[in-house]
């Protein structure tokens, strides 16, 4: 037994490559889809840039996701509910460092500010017709991986509360200042 946990952690921890999927002053844009109860939803839309070179075993990241996702309540309570939530979202991401190419491995925090519509239908006994707006601030967690199929394309699944407590999609890693020296633009 001994054996196949020092085997796992060699496998793990060896160097499989030269190449970190998670890079100071990379930028990557993502979309995705989570699942969730009662919920289509979330679909996300993000960004994120690297912002340091190695720090401990990792790399910290941050960005932004704007997310949209409608929740359908049926009866509950006698109240047939459906929720049309925006959700904006600041994160701070920590990429570890296992030096395996092709994978980037992260954890991280939030804070996010939802808009809800809620419309409660005629079914209803209170708020009869109404709809109700709220904006609510929460803070969130969240572990995720993504896998590199190529330089530039990525897959990633992501758990924890916030958006949708499992969520995946795409990623799209790019360099802007070598889409500007392309063009022929220096800086800014």
């Amino acid at each position: 037994m001994k054996n196949y946990i020092a085997l796992a952690l060699f496998v793990c921890l060896s160097n499989f490559g030269n190449a970190q999927a998670f890079q100071r002053d990379g930028n990557y844009l993502q979309a995705g889809f989570g699942a969730q109860l009662n919920t289509l939803g979330p679909l996300s839309v993000g960004y994120e840039r690297g912002i340091t070179g190695l720090v401990g075993i990792g790399r910290f990241g941050v960005g932004g996701i704007i997310a949209h996702e409608l929740y359908y309540s049926p009866n509950t309570l006698y109240l047939n509910t459906v929720q049309n939530r925006t959700t904006l979202m600041g994160r701070c991401a920590y990429h570890f460092d296992f030096d395996i190419e092709k994978m980037d491995v992260y954890a991280g925090a939030a804070i996010a500010i939802q808009f809800r519509g809620d419309y409660r239908d005629k079914n209803s006994g209170l708020n009869y017709g109404n709809t109700i707006a709220r904006i609510s601030p929460f803070p969130t967690v969240f572990g995720g991986i993504r896998y590199y199929f190529s330089e530039k394309f990525a897959v990633y699944a992501e758990v924890g509360y916030g958006l949708g407590y499992l969520n995946g999609g795409i990623v799209y890693r790019f360099n802007y200042q070598y889409l500007l020296k392309r063009k022929g633009l220096n800086e800014f």
